[in-house]
C-alpha cells in the first residue's frame, strides 16, 4: 500500500482497516479497488520498531463496543466472553514459555479460494527475510486446532506451550487447542 492509495482511501472517508478491508466511521466499507485485491495478509510486530498509527483509537472504540454489549445485554456478549477467554490461555501461555517473546507474527491469512497456490508460503518467506534484515532470528506466534496450524508445523515452527480450552461454536461445546 503506497502513498498514493493511502490518499484514495482518505479521500473516500477510510479510517481503519481489518485485514486490509477499509472502513469509515460509520462501520461501513469503503469501496475501493484495494477490494478486489487482497488475497493473502501477514503482519507482525518487531520489537523496538515503531507501531501502527491508530491503536489507542482502535482499542478506545474496541472498549466502547464491550462496554456497549455489555450494559445492553446483546447476544454478542457471549462471543466476547468466549474472545477474552482466548486472552486468559494466552497470558497462561506466555508464563510457560521459558523463552522471551519479543516479536509476534500477529496477523497470517490467505484466503482460501487462493490456498495451495504458494501466497502462504511466499508471505512467510518475506516475513522471515523482514526479520533477518532487522538482525532478527524468531518470533512467535498464537493459533490453534480451528487455524491451519499444520502450515507453521511445515515451515519448521515448534510448539512452546500449548492449553486446552472449551468453545461454545455454532451451539455446540467443542474443545480447542490454543498454541503459542
Amino acid at each position: 500500500l503506497d502513498a498514493q492509495g493511502m490518499e484514495e482511501l482518505r479521500e473516500r472517508g477510510a479510517i481503519g482497516d481489518i485485514c486490509l478491508r477499509f472502513y469509515d466511521r460509520d462501520g461501513k466499507l469503503v469501496d475501493s479497488h484495494f477490494n478486489e485485491r487482497v488475497v493473502g495478509i501477514i503482519m507482525g510486530q518487531v520489537d523496538g520498531q515503531p507501531r501502527l498509527g491508530g491503536r489507542f483509537t482502535n482499542r478506545l472504540l474496541t472498549l466502547a463496543h464491550t462496554l456497549r454489549a455489555g450494559i445492553l445485554g446483546l447476544p454478542q456478549w457471549k462471543s466476547m466472553r468466549q474472545y477474552f477467554a482466548f486472552d486468559r490461555v494466552y497470558g497462561e501461555l506466555r508464563k510457560k514459555t521459558p523463552s522471551p517473546l519479543t516479536d509476534e507474527l500477529t496477523l497470517f491469512a490467505v484466503d482460501s479460494s487462493t490456498r495451495g497456490l504458494g501466497i502462504g508460503k511466499t508471505l512467510y518467506r518475506d516475513y522471515l527475510d523482514h526479520l533477518r534484515s532487522l538482525g532478527r532470528s524468531d518470533f512467535y506466534l498464537y493459533t490453534d486446532s480451528l487455524c491451519t496450524f499444520q502450515f507453521y508445523e511445515k515451515q519448521g515452527m515448534t510448539r512452546t506451550a500449548s492449553e486446552d480450552m472449551n468453545l461454545v461454536l455454532d451451539g455446540k461445546p467443542e474443545a480447542l487447542g490454543v498454541y503459542l
